[in-house]
Order: C-alpha cells, then sequence, then structure tokens
C-alpha cells in the first residue's frame, strides 16, 4: 500500500492507517488459514467489522476455496451482502455464518445472489432470521443445489416453516435441522403435509414444544420413506406420541432416534417393541424407562440391528442393568450409555458378568452410578467386556483400590481411552493407573 498523497493532516493519515493496518491483519489471517488447505477458509471467532467483510470480498485468493466458515464475526446483513457481490466465490460448496447478527434481509440477499448458485450446505443457525427470510429461501431460484441446510436457534415459528415447507426448495434437500424454532405442533403439520420432502434422509426437530397431537399426524404420513435419521429430543411426546410414530409403517429406513426428555415411559418403550423400525441407533437419555423399559425394548422386532444405545438417567437402578445384561437382543450394541442411573455395584457386577454385552467397544457408566471398588474389580475381571476401547467411570466412588484393580487388569488392555475424573484417587491412585503395563495401549486418562 502507498500513502495517498492527500492525507496531509494527522487525522487523516491516522484513518488511512488504520484502514490498512486492519486490511493487513485481516489478510494475514486469510493467508494463514489457507496455508492449510487453500479449499477451505476458516475464520471462525474472528471478530469483523462490516468494513472488514467489504475488505474480505475483493481478496482474491478466495477464488480456490469451496468451504468458508464465518461463524461468530459479528456478520450481520451488510456484511452478508458484501458476501453476495464478491465475485470470487463461485466455487463455493459450503457456507457457516451461525452465531451471527443476520436477519430476513441478509437471507434474502443470500437467496438470490448468483454468487452462491453451488452452494450445496448452509449452516445459518444462531441467527435472527424469522418467516420472511424462510419465504426468501422457499422462493429462490439460485440454491437449487443445496442439499444440507441448518436454520436451527431462529424465531421461525409455525408461519416460517409453513413458508418454506411445501415450495420446490425442499424436493432436492437431504437434510433439514430445526431445532429450538418455535414451530410447535402447527409448524410441525406443515412439514408432515408436504409433498416435497422427496429426498430427505436427516431431521432435527429438538426444542419445538412438539406434543403427542403433533406426533398423530405423523403416524398417517407416507411421505418420510427415505428418512434414516430423526432427532425429537426435548418435545413433549410423550409415550402416547411415540405410539403415534412407532406405528408409521413407512418408516423403514430410520436408523438413529433421538428422543432425550421427551417425557417417556416403559409404556414408550412398549409402543417402540411392536413398531416395524429397524433401529441402529436409539436414544432416549433423560427420561423414566426404568427397568420394564429396557426389557420391553429387548422384545423390539428388530432389536438385533442395535448398535447405539443411550439409556442415560432413565432410572435404570441395578435391575435395569440386570435386564441389559441377560437379554440376547443387545448382543450387537457397541456403544452403551448409562450415565447416572444408580446401578451401583451389583448393576455394575451384572454387565461384567454378562454373556450377550460381549461386543461393547464404548461404555459410559458416569455420574452418581454409585459404583465402588467392587464394582470396579467386576470390570477389571471381565472377559466379556474385554472389547473395551472407552471406558467412562467419571463421578463415582471406586476410590484407590478400584483404581487398582483397574490398573493390574488383563482384560481390559484394549483400552484406549479412560476416565476416572471425581472417584476420590490420591496420588497413589493416579499413578497405579498413569504407570500401569496392563493398559499399554492407553493414549488418554482422565483422572482429575
Amino acid at each position: 500500500m502507498v500513502q495517498p498523497k492527500d492525507a496531509e493532516s494527522s487525522l487523516e493519515f491516522l484513518r488511512w492507517f488504520d484502514r490498512y493496518s486492519k486490511q493487513y491483519e485481516l489478510a494475514d489471517r486469510v493467508r494463514d488459514s489457507l496455508e492449510k488447505d487453500r479449499t477451505r477458509l476458516e475464520l471462525r471467532s474472528v471478530k469483523l467489522s462490516s468494513s472488514d467483510f467489504k475488505l474480505l470480498a475483493e481478496m482474491e485468493p478466495l477464488a480456490e476455496i469451496k468451504h468458508l466458515s464465518l461463524s461468530n464475526t459479528n456478520m450481520d446483513d451488510a456484511g452478508l451482502e458484501a458476501l453476495g457481490a464478491c465475485p470470487f466465490l463461485s466455487r463455493l460448496k459450503s457456507l457457516n455464518i451461525s452465531a451471527n447478527n443476520v436477519g430476513d434481509d441478509g437471507l434474502f440477499l443470500l437467496a438470490r445472489s448468483p454468487v452462491f448458485s453451488n452452494l450445496m450446505e448452509l449452516d445459518a443457525s444462531e441467527n435472527e432470521i424469522g418467516a420472511i427470510g424462510c419465504k426468501a429461501l422457499g422462493t429462490s431460484l439460485t440454491l437449487k443445489n443445496l442439499r444440507h441446510l441448518n436454520l436451527s436457534h431462529n424465531r421461525l415459528e409455525s408461519f416460517g416453516v409453513n413458508a418454506f415447507a411445501n415450495t420446490e426448495f425442499m424436493k432436492n434437500l437431504e437434510s433439514l435441522k430445526l431445532a429450538d424454532t418455535v414451530m410447535e405442533d402447527s409448524g410441525f403439520f406443515s412439514l408432515v403435509d408436504s409433498t416435497n420432502i422427496l429426498k430427505l434422509k436427516k431431521l432435527d426437530l429438538s426444542s419445538n414444544g412438539i406434543t403427542a397431537r403433533g406426533m398423530e399426524s405423523l403416524s398417517k404420513s407416507r411421505e418420510f420413506q427415505r428418512l434414516q435419521s430423526l432427532r425429537l429430543d426435548d418435545n413433549r411426546i410423550g409415550d402416547e406420541g411415540l405410539l403415534a410414530l412407532a406405528s408409521n409403517s413407512t418408516l423403514t429406513n430410520l436408523e438413529e432416534l433421538y428422543l432425550k426428555c421427551c417425557e417417556l415411559t416403559a409404556d414408550g418403550a412398549m409402543a417402540l417393541s411392536k413398531s416395524e423400525l429397524r433401529l441402529k441407533t436409539l436414544a432416549v437419555f433423560n427420561n423414566d424407562l426404568r427397568g420394564e423399559g429396557v426389557r420391553a425394548l429387548g422384545e423390539m422386532k428388530s432389536p438385533y440391528n442395535l448398535t447405539t444405545l443411550d439409556l442415560g438417567e432413565n432410572r435404570l437402578g441395578p435391575e435395569g442393568a440386570q435386564a441389559l445384561a441377560e437379554c440376547p437382543a443387545f448382543a450387537n450394541l457397541k456403544t452403551l450409555h448409562l450415565s447416572n442411573n444408580h446401578i451401583g455395584d451389583e448393576g455394575a457386577i451384572a454387565l461384567a458378568r454378562s454373556k450377550k454385552l460381549t461386543q461393547l467397544e464404548i461404555l459410559h457408566l458416569d455420574c452418581d452410578n454409585w459404583i465402588h471398588a467392587q464394582g470396579a474389580q467386576a470390570i477389571a475381571e471381565s472377559d466379556a467386556l474385554s472389547s473395551l476401547k472407552t471406558l467412562i467411570l467419571t463421578l463415582n466412588r471406586i476410590g484407590d483400590e478400584g483404581a487398582q484393580y483397574l490398573a493390574q487388569s488383563s482384560k481390559l488392555s484394549n483400552l484406549v481411552s479412560l476416565n476416572v475424573a471425581g472417584n476420590g484417587l490420591s496420588p497413589l491412585g493416579d499413578s497405579a493407573l498413569g504407570e500401569s503395563q496392563a493398559l499399554a495401549n492407553l493414549k488418554m486418562l482422565e483422572i482429575v
């Protein structure tokens, strides 16, 4: 840069210097990122001004990038408008503008800018987008290649969801995230009634106030035949709503179902057991299934498909752990989460002596499961758990004695990650694990 000849006053010179010093700083950040991968520019959490976005849009090295992340950069509508006028972004495939101040005007400009015509993935979560922005997306003629869309944590409400639910725009989407968008049942109805959900494989509707009434409409829908992953965490669907979902006979491709904090009991588990679902992943963290619910899940028509099961915070107690240990249906599980279930030493011993859970590679027994040295000993001496690669025992009470059992275990030689933080270990227990010869493959050990 050359100092302008008309910079006669010191004030004018300072303004000139401030502008170009910032440009140099931004250019350095861009260069550092592109040196790692010329097709990917990461400016996540770098605070930029409106003028910075204009400067960014003038940088010719952007011509090679395909992936651009501007998450948490203070971007507003003006900043997005500057990007939309950039002549160097024609190759862009994915754009992350999450956690910013983009509103409906910004999304309107994005939806109509030819610069983004090759965009396949857009993350606009955690912004200020509403119904008007959704309508702009739904009527966009330039975003025809978009396959993955994240609008979570925006106040779309039912009007916003309705604005694009039945548009041509939906026909090409393969994944859609609308978590915490205040859609409620009426917005869910719009999705269920849409005839344009032709390719959708992943759908996230967490934290939207959806009730059993909303789920009843899903029981009659035939539009989700390609769906592979459905996330309904933190909704109020209850057992009745889960029964409605389970009664949909067209969800034959559904492999992942997430139902954290959905007010479910053993009755909901029984509803699942009667369904035609062939799930590989089932997450029902923080419900009230108890031991009875575990036994019901074991009677699913296709339970042997399950490889990942999250039953954390379900009041299982020793009885629930025993049911898991004895049920042939869980024989193919590789990942099991049992956090905060008060299974105690009795439950840990049941799992350790199981003849069925022999494929487990990841086991979470953390957070107030009341496991002491006796339970740790059973795990350390278990033939069934010899395939474990990750064991999480955080916030239990195994003490130094339990640590010693783990450290001397010949059965846990495949462990790569072990977490025993919050177990009342002294330096004696710490050193036993840290210097263990038996746990030779351990790469990650958390003690504190």
